[in-house]
């Protein structure tokens, strides 16, 4: 692997080559890869990544269920690791399962780990709350785009 480190806009960048991956670029402040080979500001792109996202709500706490999170595609995979997906029910991308957290669900968690998201019953649940509130129905803006009526300090004024 070959690193060049930069300094561009006022943050440290660092390109690294992978001799069968690829480029990506790696910006330690805000921990974030580019897979393009010209240097991109990472501020411009996405706020927060999909791990950060599902962690920010509660702390992680243990939980006797898990809610396992497909966050990856299945095309592209290893054969084992798709059997695995499979035996947890994760055909599709961004669908949910919830599995019991048993030593064996884990093991098979383990050997996914880079596909999937795993919540606990309360990160889950603080999520989907979240998402409601983001959703639910706000009151309508409005807007007036008639002239202030004139105060009394003005009229005295005048």
């Amino acid at each position: 692997m070959r690193q060049v480190s930069c300094f561009q806009n006022h943050k440290l960048y660092t390109f690294k080559q992978h001799s069968n991956i690829g480029a990506s670029l790696y910006c330690p402040n805000e921990h974030q890869y580019s897979n393009r080979r010209r240097l991109i500001p990472v501020s411009k792109r996405r706020e927060m990544s999909a791990f950060k996202a599902y962690k920010a709500c509660v702390p992680i706490a243990w939980s006797p269920n898990l809610y396992i999170t497909l966050v990856r595609g299945i095309p592209g995979t290893r054969r084992l690791h798709r059997r695995t997906l499979e035996a947890l029910r994760l055909g599709k991308c961004n669908r949910t399962v919830m599995r019991w957290n048993t030593p064996t669900v884990r093991g098979m968690l383990q050997q996914v780990k880079r596909l999937v998201v795993i919540e606990t019953e309360e990160m889950f649940k603080a999520r989907k709350e979240k998402e409601a509130k983001h959703r639910a129905i706000r009151p309508p803006l409005v807007v007036s785009h008639l002239p202030a009526p004139a105060s009394e300090s003005s009229q005295q004024a005048a």
